[in-house]
């Protein structure tokens, strides 16, 4: 994969952390889906491993080309992300790159974002009852 197509250093409030080509159709196992307005979300041709800034649980983002979500699914462990991933498309595993490493900027901009996102969590608690969604 070429670095001229690594993502951005948040996607969607989340520190990207790996980011991967899929291989698109020719590697998607139909194995994992993921519902998006109501229809079932096809091959996509990026993925990215990513920190959710709250809870510091892992995000697996499901991706267009433009590095825009389509959906997003959360897991305990990046190993756990991945394989995940490599359930959904086949030979994913080989593909990841780590996010290059954050200069003092983006540094202050992740903790910006980390520090303005855990204020607003704390006004507004995630319902984690027994029936949430």
């Amino acid at each position: 994969m070429n670095d001229d197509l690594a993502p951005p250093v948040l996607l969607d409030s989340a520190r990207v952390l790996q980011y991967a080509e899929t291989g698109g159709d020719a590697s998607f196992t139909h194995r994992k889906t993921m519902i998006v307005d109501g229809e079932i979300l096809g091959p996509v041709p990026r993925m990215a491993i990513c920190e959710d800034l709250v809870e510091g649980t892992f995000l697996l983002m499901h991706c267009n080309s433009s590095w825009s979500v389509l959906a997003a699914s959360y897991y305990s462990s990046i190993e756990a992300a991945k394989e995940a991933a490599e359930c959904a498309y086949v030979g994913i595993s080989s593909g990841w790159r780590a996010c290059h490493e954050l200069s003092e900027q983006e540094c202050r901009e992740v903790e910006e974002r980390r520090q303005s996102l855990r204020e607003l969590a704390a006004l507004y608690p995630i319902d984690r009852g027994p029936h949430a969604a």
